[in-house]
């Protein structure tokens, strides 16, 4: 398969930076140059850690700076503008200038909730979910594409800039901004410590005296662009992203593959795909941890992709100046080697000399050496076995033709449906239940899913220290495997990805653990329930249960990620890059969460469930003989904010609503959400559908989804809209679907 952008290349026309040596990116890179060490002792921490706790914090900011945000937003908008600036936008995007926004984390604004367990007041929480601190961070800044969170854990960074490729690759976007970021908190900190991972000593990464890791604060952007968009504008190219790799470990929720197996197979992926062999990498910019388990892994991995030209290739780790920062490292550490390329230098590994190094095989950097730099390997691995690399080149570098575009349009359709709800586990309960619903509205179900109900599509063994939000995920996920033919151990499902949603994460887990954490200190932290309440904890499962090799990404933080996770799914299935991807939308019901919302004046009942896709190229479908329940037509992702006529207005021209075979879907559950919504629908025009899909509690990112498979159930035939606004939140997202040949 070919990837239809390989005439024009991504480019990156700005960076920027803030960590614990600076405010910007080259205070950062000149401190690194300089062998400081930005890891200390904790200020800005919520609560005070033990000794030999020490961490790296972001400096302060002027004061006067948004002084009413919280601390995430604050520091990324920070980030944000200083990167329109350094990309030649004078700190705001202007006017008719389609830009998009796709940001990496592993907790978002989780010292919110840190807050609102001191303090009982659910205003705390406004900066919590991932899609508000995106809102507060870019609002206002002209930025009205795609705004999209995803989680891969401690590869959220770069697993951000490659889903921006992809946006730029379909042409929903002209520019993205990429990245991550993560703030300092106890919670994290707490976590690390629990597993057993934090450092009693200096940063040593690959070193046979290496400890642990510490945890640290950063935020790390970048601009891409298309290559002849950068030129028509006159814009300094920072360096050409000249491939990528990505996949799953299958293996661990929180322990690497040992032998490296799919961490090797995503840096040979970008290697590959830049047109290049092992010997024109100059640089390794490794993941570096400094974790026993991790470095050993890595390693492996290296080694099974350079071989012996391992011996000659200097290997670099960011983390041993500035910390572990989680969910930024990876974008952190892409901005510190377009700095090594310009700068033509090695960062190093700070305070480790060729000796100390466990794995004498390898070549360690020496700090701030000149030397040529062409091509630099970034590397990021993140909890549950998430591989993602990235190969920069130099911008002078003309890189080589090495894949056709791909001139024939790939058609995507759904062929498996997996579904969970509380009284309706499976498709034959699922449709039981709709079609007995009558008219009005319906009587209200159980909140949550029996798990009994769940056995059937889980293997119990493996399972029952899973959360809610990860038994949901994988059952749906299994079951629409199934569906769509696909058997675990198979190579079409190991080969395939997987992009997952949910707008609360697992709350109930997190709940549990920070209130711990608040309650006993965070030296008494549970690691079961800290690992399980990372936002991809359940792609980790769905990856290691179904045997799943590809790309396993969350996107988290709004109610449109359902729909945002089948248009990114569809844009890379349209553009070559996969044949296959399992999209999974699960939610999980909680008190807190409802209480919360009761608590501002918008009171919702909310429930369990989940629901799973198997999307693919109808040329693979065909050629495997299964049928298809539905076509992808149209999809779309926008920020509009709260405007909802304009957001659906929006969305019915460029999806078709209002034409000739109107249907628009709504997300009918009688909550406030979806009244909201169907208030901006029936001002759009057209004919609206209000689905009978017999669920009056609001099922948040899997509602959008249960309205569409309940106009299936309940005969509705031709061309179906969805539209839904992102409410909390400015995200949205529509698709168009055609029923196909399977009936549900």
């Amino acid at each position: 398969m070919t990837d239809s952008f390989a005439t024009d290349g991504i480019v990156i026309t700005g960076r920027a930076a803030v960590g614990p040596l600076g405010s910007n990116a080259d205070a950062i890179w000149e401190a690194i140059r300089g062998g400081a060490s930005g890891v200390g002792a904790l200020h800005e921490i919520e609560e005070s850690v033990p000794a030999g706790g020490e961490g790296g914090e972001a400096p302060p900011l002027p004061a006067d700076y948004c002084p009413e945000m919280a601390r995430a937003p604050r520091y990324l908008r920070w980030t944000v503008e200083q990167l329109l600036e350094h990309a030649g936008f004078d700190r705001q995007i202007p006017e008719g200038i389609h830009c998009a926004a796709i940001l990496g984390t592993t907790l978002h604004g989780m010292r919110a909730a840190g807050a609102y367990l001191r303090s009982g007041d659910p205003g705390e929480l406004g900066s919590f979910l991932a899609g508000a601190v995106a809102d507060q961070a870019l609002d206002g800044l002209g930025i009205t594409g795609a705004r999209v969170t995803t989680c891969s854990a401690c590869s959220s960074g770069l697993g951000a800039v490659l889903l921006g490729v992809t946006l730029l690759a379909s042409g929903r976007a002209n520019h993205v901004i990429v990245g991550g970021y993560d703030v300092i908190s106890e919670y994290s900190w707490a976590g690390f410590h629990a597993l057993r991972l934090i450092a009693d000593g200096d940063l040593m990464p690959f070193c046979l005296e290496r400890s642990g890791m510490k945890v640290s604060e950063g935020y790390g952007l970048l601009m891409l662009e298309r290559e002849s968009s950068a030129l028509a504008r006159g814009a300094r190219i920072v360096a050409r992203l000249a491939g990528w790799g990505e996949s799953a470990d299958a293996f661990h929720l929180t322990k690497p593959d040992p032998l490296g197996h799919a961490a090797g197979d995503a840096m040979a992926a970008a290697i590959q795909r830049a047109g290049l062999g092992p010997t024109d990498i100059d640089l390794i910019h490794a993941h570096g941890t400094g974790t026993s388990d991790n470095d050993a892994a890595e390693f492996a991995a290296l080694s099974r992709v350079f071989g012996d030209e391992l011996a000659r290739t200097p290997v670099v780790a960011i983390k041993s100046f500035l910390g572990h920062t989680l969910g930024a490292a990876g974008a952190l550490e892409l901005v510190m080697a377009c700095l090594a390329l310009e700068d033509q230098a090695s960062p190093g590994i700070r305070a480790v000399m060729p000796s100390d190094l466990e794995f004498h095989e390898l070549a360690c950097g020496v700090n701030g050496k000149k030397m040529r730099v062409r091509y630099t390997l970034n590397s990021s691995f993140g909890f549950g076995g998430a591989n993602t690399c990235v190969v920069l080149g130099h911008s002078s570098e003309v890189p080589t033709p090495h894949e056709a575009a791909c001139t024939t349009p790939v058609e995507v359709c759904i062929t498996g449906i997996g579904t969970v709800f509380p009284g309706a586990v499976g498709s034959q309960e699922l449709r039981s239940l709709i079609l007995s619903t009558t008219t009005g509205t319906p009587a209200a179900p159980a909140c949550k899913v029996d798990e009994f109900d769940l056995l059937a599509a889980l293997p119990f063994r493996r399972v029952r220290r899973l959360s809610e939000l990860s038994k949901l995920s994988v059952a749906a996920a299994h079951m629409a495997t199934q569906d769509a033919g696909l058997k675990i151990g198979d190579a079409m499902l190991r080969e395939s990805s997987a992009i997952l949603g949910s707008m609360h994460g697992s709350i109930e887990f997190c709940v549990d653990y920070y209130r711990q954490v608040v309650e006993e200190g965070a030296e008494l932290a549970n690691p079961v329930l800290f690992a399980e309440g990372v936002p991809n904890a359940a792609a980790a499962h769905l990856s290691s249960i179904l045997k799943v090799r590809g790309s396993c990404q969350t996107l988290i933080g709004s109610r449109a990620v359902g729909l945002q996770a089948i248009s990114l799914a569809a844009c890379r299935i349209e553009q070559g890059s996969v044949q296959r991807v399992i999209v999974v939308v699960a939610e999980e019901q909680s008190d807190q969460v409802d209480q919360a919302y009761a608590a501002g004046q918008l009171a919702s009942r909310s429930a369990s469930s989940a629901v799973a896709f198997v999307l693919e190229s109808t040329v693979a479908a065909r050629q495997r003989g299964i049928g298809h329940y539905a076509s992808i037509r149209a999809h779309e992702s926008e920020c509009v904010g709260q405007e909802i006529p304009r957001l659906v207005n929006g969305m019915a021209s460029s999806l078709g609503i209002g034409t000739a075979r109107p249907m628009a879907v709504a997300s009918s559950t009688h909550q406030w959400i979806t009244r909201l919504e169907r208030l901006g629908l029936r001002k759009a025009g057209g004919k609206l559908q209000l689905p009978r899909h017999g669920f009056t509690s609001e099922l948040w990112s899997v509602g959008p989804l249960a309205s569409l498979i309940g106009c299936w159930i309940g005969g509705t035939e031709g061309d179906l809209s969805t539209a839904v606004c992102g409410g909390p939140g400015a995200a949205t997202a529509a698709i168009s679907v055609q029923q196909g040949d399977r009936v549900f």
